[in-house]
């Protein structure tokens, strides 16, 4: 059962993954460099959040230090996994979608992209953990 906190974390997550979709359709994240920098804000501190208070009774007892360094593993791994789906997205989606739909879609962007998006990805995990330190 999740709690309340994995319960809003989700929430959150799954606005951030369709405002996502909807920057892909309508190019929001090539046109609007904020946009795409706020979606892994958000999703980096909404996976955090989510993780830690997930795995909280497996870590009762670490230090501050190291849960900090774990939240802030924890957006990361995600973080990259997602850099892996746009990634193949970008490869074996955008073609079909096109010929579908007729709607032109860029899933990933050059490496600069990618090491920006871990980046934030990173602060917004990081984000979590100092605004939750207290109870870190």
């Amino acid at each position: 059962m999740l709690t309340k906190k994995q319960k809003i974390a989700l929430l959150f997550l799954v606005i951030t993954f369709s405002l996502s979709i909807i920057a892909t359709i309508y190019g929001w994240d090539n046109n609007y460099v904020w946009y795409d920098i706020v979606l892994h804000l958000s999703g980096g501190f909404f996976m955090a959040m989510f993780l830690y208070d997930y795995f909280s009774s497996a870590i009762t007892g670490t230090s501050r230090f190291k849960k900090t360094l774990l939240i802030i593993g924890y957006a990361l791994i995600i973080g990259v996994l997602w850099e892996f789906a746009e990634f193949l997205a970008g490869k074996y989606l955008s073609d079909p979608i096109y010929n579908i739909w007729h709607l032109r879609t860029y899933f990933i962007g050059d490496l600069d992209d990618t090491l920006g998006d871990l980046l934030n990805d990173i602060i917004g995990g990081l984000t979590f953990a100092i605004a939750f330190r207290k109870k870190i």
